[in-house]
């Protein structure tokens, strides 16, 4: 990396069923179940109910993580928070909430000390490039779903984006950080399409 002068090297893939990439392993792709050798496992898995036993693995046995897996943040930050701490190992989500906005670090660094009233934004590109297509362009839902996906912004399901899963999810990442109030997706409202 040109900013930093640090070589990046992806050493090991990590993934549960080491069956289901055979195809890679074949052609030598570094795919594994282990953590030697790593020293910062970045988390892109799928399944959060995988990716939370890993998560807690990697930091147990002394790897810093970075996820931006918003699911397993808003549901397991204070667990995963604890044994990062009592590791002395770091766990970074900053991605889980507005990618390309730095706001978790700004909450838990910056403002800290402050008292924050409320908090205001998109937190859904996807649903929100939906809303603008129908609004400015008067296309029908359908169609603006479509265009999503097909300039990538909404996934091949994208039930998480219009259904309102993924703003709350990310709502209840802000709220710990904000409030230090913990909720559950069961304490919020939430609607979609």
């Amino acid at each position: 990396m040109k900013r930093t002068d640090i070589n990046i090297e992806i050493i090991k893939i990590l993934a549960s069923d080491q069956t289901a990439h055979l195809a890679a392993i074949e052609k030598g792709l570094p795919i594994t179940n282990q953590f030697e050798t790593i020293d910062i496992v970045v988390e892109v898995m799928g399944s959060p109910e995988v990716a939370k036993t890993y998560i807690s693995q990697a930091l147990k046995s002394g790897k810093n993580v970075v996820t931006a897996n918003k699911d397993i943040i808003a549901a397991y930050e204070s667990e995963l928070g604890k044994i990062a701490e009592v590791n002395g190992k770091d766990l970074f989500f900053e991605a889980s909430v507005a990618g390309g906005v730095p706001i978790t670090r700004v909450l838990s660094d910056s403002f800290v000390g402050d008292r924050i009233q409320e908090i205001n934004g998109i937190l859904n590109g996807t649903t929100n490039f939906i809303m603008s297509q129908m609004y400015d362009d008067h296309q029908s839902y359908q169609d603006g779903l479509r265009l999503s996906q097909e300039l990538g912004f909404a996934e091949a399901d994208p039930s998480a984006d219009v259904e309102g899963l993924d703003p709350a999810r990310k709502l209840i990442i802000l709220m710990k950080l904000a409030f230090g109030y913990t909720a559950k997706l069961s304490n919020l409202t939430v609607e979609g399409k």
